[in-house]
């Protein structure tokens, strides 16, 4: 392919991602804490005076750590990668005929334009104040499509972890200059003069989905990696158990899908 520009959606340094140690950080603060409860516990039922108090204020500290950690742990659990995997999770059937499809399928381009002002508030983490917010779908007509790290192949595990990520080159000068107008006219609709702007462009594949689990016996035996069977392991809290087990069981792969396009369609 012929690459004069670049408009990439990629993933990096996914592979191996749930084994970092800040993904299991709050799991682990939460049991220490729960064990400090229950010896706290314990301990008061025997002790006297000042070493009664001490332990009180200790059971106190350590319950709201317990608390605390358990909401962050909960929140880890639903924006984890094994949670995406879990609900993305299909036969190799299903996976091929959603690859044929994300494959031959143009993708569109999204320009969008937030006017803001800058303001400095304890409660306005991003110091930005969005004021309004208008955007521009383009559609191609074109599209030659080129995958690294396919075909599939039978592996020794059950599963296959898949990480789909798409490349979107484009090569025609025509096709470059035509999004320009288009990004320029917006950006000129939107801009006042006491405002900031912020510009966000990104190309959108109907149906791609970035973590996939495959299951090579989806339809031969039962799977316990299920929905319902993360949800009761993050409500036990031993969703960083569930998820060990889960990285033994499966095989990485990585496939990226490279498309060049051209041939704007006018709407």
């Amino acid at each position: 392919m012929n690459q004069s520009r670049y408009y990439t959606k990629m993933r990096k340094g996914h592979v191996n991602r749930l084994l970092k140690l800040e993904s299991y950080l709050p799991s682990i603060i939460m049991w220490i804490s729960l064990i400090i409860v229950i010896g706290s516990s314990i301990s008061l039922i025997f002790a006297k005076g000042v070493a009664s108090m001490i332990l009180l204020t200790l059971l106190i500290i350590s319950t709201v750590i317990v608390i605390i950690s358990y909401l962050l742990y909960c929140i880890n659990c639903i924006h984890s990668d094994t949670f995406q995997f879990i609900k993305n999770k299909m036969s190799l059937t299903e996976f091929n005929t959603l690859y044929n499809s994300i494959n031959s399928m143009a993708p569109t381009l999204s320009i969008e334009a937030k006017t803001y002002k800058v303001k400095y508030l304890p409660i306005n983490f991003d110091g930005k104040e969005y004021f309004d917010t208008d955007f521009v779908n383009i559609n191609f007509g074109s599209v030659k499509s080129e995958s690294i790290g396919v075909p599939l192949i039978q592996h020794d595990k059950r599963y296959i972890k898949v990480y789909l990520s798409n490349d979107t080159i484009i090569t025609d000068t025509d096709t470059l200059l035509c999004i320009q107008s288009k990004r320029e006219h917006l950006i000129k609709k939107m801009k006042t003069n006491d405002t900031n702007l912020e510009i966000i462009e990104s190309f959108k594949i109907k149906g791609l989905r970035e973590c996939i689990l495959i299951d090579l016996d989806y339809d031969i035996h039962r799977s316990w990696m299920t929905m319902n069977m993360y949800i009761l392991t993050t409500l036990l809290g031993i969703n960083v158990l569930y998820r060990l087990i889960l990285d033994r069981k499966c095989n990485v792969k990585e496939i990226k899908i490279i498309k060049e396009i051209s041939d704007i369609i006018y709407t």
